[in-house]
């Protein structure tokens, strides 16, 4: 029964040597850095006692939904000296109206500023931040956009208790809370899986990337690195780009309580989704830190591993059926363990996942993955880049 050919021992070779490079970034990446960082008492629930004064700044773009409703959530925040700037970026004459009312009813701590329709040429989700940088009145500035909304009041404080004396720059996260259907069941594990791994990598004193709807860093940070300088030529960047450019082990930290999230609005469809994170992917290429490198190279291990497995039960099956079963070993082994680490890290994030579909999802997800990554190989420039280049 073990008197394997040559063919054979090859796939066990490489089934197992697949499995355990696939099993150490699962442990190291997913689930390893959140353990640690929680048992060396760091977490962003220690909350600091000092409150300085902030500036939050809003970008909307068009006529976002529920925009009330999630200004709203900003403006009441548990905090005791903040002020809110929205940069309103071609919305309709309604909402206009709107923001003016809201405006006058909350007085100092919320101010409106509209983005001219002339602007041509550069980035304006880039300019309109730059312009709400440079009227905050305070140097900690957060960053959010009107398509999502604080999972609580304490969201702000709770950001604040993550800066220490060398901090400059905090790097949150959001969630996808939507789960009916299997878009937005999908489209949540791309998320929490996104999330985890910007969230270890700077853990692991490697930052270089976040999502610009929960990101803060300090006024003097931006200015003395010339802000998005380098990248207004570009459509998207202002969240990757920037962190990847400017942050560092000393000067960067994490935030991932509970109470600090944003929760994102349900994505219509798969395919604006994709839109969104094409866009991401296709700048990658300009990080500076190569770090990325490691979660791409998870979703080629992935697929050679069930390549090499249905290889190995064909075969088996046909010869020696301890073959077959070993690969099936090793990959009900595998999922297992990933099913725990993701079912217990979407609690993190106050997503659900379910344990017996996870396989299903995972499996979606590393070929939407590997979709995405020939996609952005063959997009098109002038997709990503303004008709003038640097």
């Amino acid at each position: 029964m073990l008197d394997f050919g040559q063919t054979e021992w090859i796939l066990v070779g490489m089934t197992t040597a697949m499995f355990l490079l696939l099993l150490f970034h699962c442990l190291f990446f997913y689930s390893l850095p959140f353990r640690q960082k929680d048992r060396q008492g760091e977490t962003v629930k220690q909350e600091s006692d000092k409150q300085p004064p902030v500036s939050v700044i809003l970008y909307l773009q068009d006529n976002a939904m529920h925009m009330e409703e999630h200004l709203l959530a900003f403006v009441n925040q548990d905090y005791p000296d903040y002020e809110v700037i929205v940069m309103a970026d071609g919305v309709g004459e309604e909402c206009a109206n709107a923001l003016s009312l809201m405006e006058g009813r909350y007085g100092r701590r919320l101010r409106i500023s509209f983005v001219p329709n002339e602007v041509r040429f550069i980035c304006r989700k880039k300019l309109s931040l730059t312009l709400g940088i440079k009227a905050a009145r305070h140097n900690l500035l957060f960053f959010s956009d009107l398509d999502v909304k604080p999972a609580s009041k304490d969201w702000l404080k709770t950001m604040v208790g993550s800066y220490q004396d060398k901090t400059q720059m905090v790097i949150g996260a959001s969630s996808y809370p939507h789960t009916q259907g299997w878009k937005n069941k999908l489209i949540g594990l791309d998320n929490l899986r996104c999330t985890l791994q910007f969230l270890s990598a700077a853990i692991r004193h490697h930052p270089f990337d976040g999502t610009g709807e929960n990101l803060s860093y300090t006024k003097s940070l931006f200015l003395q690195n010339k802000g998005f300088y380098h990248q207004l030529h570009l459509k998207v960047g202002d969240d990757s780009l920037f962190i990847d450019e400017v942050a560092t082990a000393d000067n960067s930290a994490v935030c991932y309580d509970v109470k600090a999230l944003v929760e994102r609005e349900e994505v219509r469809s798969v395919k604006v989704w994709t839109r969104m994170r094409a866009a991401k992917m296709a700048i990658s290429g300009l990080f500076k830190n190569k770090y990325y490198r490691l979660f791409k190279l998870e979703t080629f291990l992935y697929l050679s591993f069930l390549l090499a497995v249905l290889a190995s039960v064909g075969i088996g099956m046909a010869a020696n059926y301890l073959l077959a079963l070993y690969s099936s070993m090793l990959l009900f082994l595998y999922g297992g363990i990933k099913t725990l680490v993701f079912v217990r890290r979407a609690r993190l994030f106050s997503q659900r996942i379910k344990w017996y579909n996870f396989a299903v999802l995972d499996f979606m997800n590393n070929l939407y993955a590997a979709y995405l990554d020939l996609f952005c190989r063959f997009i098109r420039k002038k997709d990503l880049v303004f008709v003038v280049e640097k």
